[in-house]
């Protein structure tokens, strides 16, 4: 197999003698019927992962009573699943919460646990570490995307030289991407723009109003990263530095 989930949470590592992971997922139906006809909420465009299940099963031999009890004691909590990639070890994550750990104790078998364990998680795996792009003035900025799903969830950080008005603008034409933010920010201060969470903050503090959809946005999400080269086009206006980080991802 090419991936073998790794461990849940910070150290947790689970068990992984013969064991058998569902690494599946889906997407959740867009689909409405209206008076209309049936109309279709993404249109041509993609769905995202929503909600999906995650299940390991797997045995310890070794320190057998401390892991089972130290992976049952994570039971319903919301931590990072780590899975591995055989090819070359690089390791990837996604939230995940256990909603399931069973281990079912064969009295004849004493140096082992088989232990079973079942998660929700939303969304890709993503790589254990960001990327990042930037530039400090207006032009073309290119993201390269490592991984294989397109990342909607990118966040966009500003950081102003010089204190005034700051207008920076976001294009994509490929991804039907265009959009502006615009307001009055103070010398190193910082707006972040959560494509993900579709938020926008200016140090710390709601800063939405100053965000406009152009006339050439028609995309459903604020940015898309796709695997390979992606060139956005930028334009600042006021002092600063665009900085784009994101996490490569994959199904």
């Amino acid at each position: 197999m090419s991936y073998h989930l790794h461990r849940f949470g910070g150290t947790q590592l689970l068990p992984v003698g013969d064991s058998v992971d569902g690494l599946g997922a889906d997407v959740p139906s867009d689909v409405t019927r209206t008076a209309g006809g049936w109309h279709f909420a993404f249109a041509s465009g993609v769905v995202p992962l929503g909600a999906h299940r995650v299940s390991h099963r797997g045995i310890y031999s070794a320190s057998v009573q401390s892991n089972a009890d130290a992976l049952m004691a994570l039971l319903g909590q919301r931590l990072q699943l780590w899975r591995m990639r055989e090819a070359d070890s690089a390791l990837q994550w996604k939230y995940a919460r256990m909603l399931n750990c069973q281990w079912d104790r064969d009295v004849d078998q004493s140096l082992h646990a088989e232990i079973a364990s079942e998660y929700e998680a939303v969304g890709y795996w993503k790589a254990a570490a960001q990327a990042t792009a930037s530039r400090a003035s207006t032009g073309s900025l290119t993201l390269t995307g490592g991984g294989a799903a397109r990342v909607y969830d990118a966040v966009i950080t500003f950081t102003a030289s010089g204190t005034g008005t700051k207008t920076l603008r976001l294009q994509d034409s490929v991804a039907g991407v265009d959009w502006t933010w615009t307001g009055t920010v103070t010398s190193g201060q910082v707006v972040t723009i959560d494509c993900g969470a579709f938020s926008v903050l200016k140090n710390g503090v709601a800063a939405y109003s100053g965000l406009t959809l152009n006339a050439g946005h028609a995309s459903d999400y604020w940015s898309v990263v796709m695997p390979g080269s992606n060139t956005f086009t930028v334009t600042l206006t006021g002092a600063g530095t665009f900085q784009a980080t994101w996490y490569d991802q994959w199904v």
